[in-house]
């Protein structure tokens, strides 16, 4: 069940419930913001769907009973990535950035799925909610131009004994770099096209030394 409110778009129901809209795009940022009414369930943002979404979509959303928050596909729900979340609030902010294949999924602005796929390159929004209620308010898109495509130029991890994969490609979202045991420091270095901001973050450090 679907339908406006004075509080935004709401909907209940047990399975998959999908309202899909007539707007395409390929990349792309989409977001909006999320209330529970229930302990359970998912509530998610559609995306790069064919016109029958639980046979051809990406999906990024929260799952409330399970603490999750994960990107997976339709037909068959393989995960491109998935990251814990908190459970004690009822209201998050979803946004996705998608730009080629790489997929990005921010929770309350902190970015906690990154992976790529080209399974979809384009495709219809829409919204999906799991077995709860759920109201949506600030549904928004914006398409990403080429001009605007943030680019890399080169990315190096290094250090004593650090592996780092894969090999930079431009087209790649996430990458993983592995310390031995008791090296504390490692150097990461990356450039950008012209008119490209980089900017880093450090979750969690575990005492190693960034450069």
């Amino acid at each position: 069940t679907w339908k406006i409110t004075s509080d935004g778009f709401y909907s209940s129901g047990g399975g998959d419930n999908f309202a899909l809209s007539d707007t395409s795009a390929e990349n792309f940022i989409y977001e909006a913001d999320v209330t529970f009414g229930d302990t359970k369930g998912a509530a998610s943002l559609v995306f790069r769907s064919g016109d029958a979404p639980g046979s051809s979509s990406y999906v990024a959303n929260t799952i409330k009973n399970e603490g999750l928050a994960r990107i997976f596909k339709f037909p068959g729900g393989s995960n491109v990535g998935s990251a814990s979340i908190d459970t004690s609030k009822d209201s998050y902010h979803l946004r996705v950035e998608a730009i080629g294949t790489s997929l990005k999924f921010y929770i309350d602005d902190v970015l906690l799925v990154a992976g790529n796929d080209d399974t979809y390159t384009g495709g219809k929004l829409g919204l999906l909610t799991f077995n709860s209620t759920v109201t949506y308010q600030n549904v928004m898109y914006k398409e990403i131009t080429a001009s605007e495509l943030p680019s890399l130029t080169n990315l190096t991890v290094t250090g004593d004994g650090v592996t780092f994969t894969p090999t930079f490609d431009a087209s790649v979202a996430s990458y993983s770099a592995y310390l031995p045991a008791g090296v504390t420091k490692m150097n990461v270095t990356a450039t950008a096209a012209e008119g490209t901001t980089l900017t880093y973050s450090i979750v969690s450090g575990g005492g190693v030394e960034y450069d």
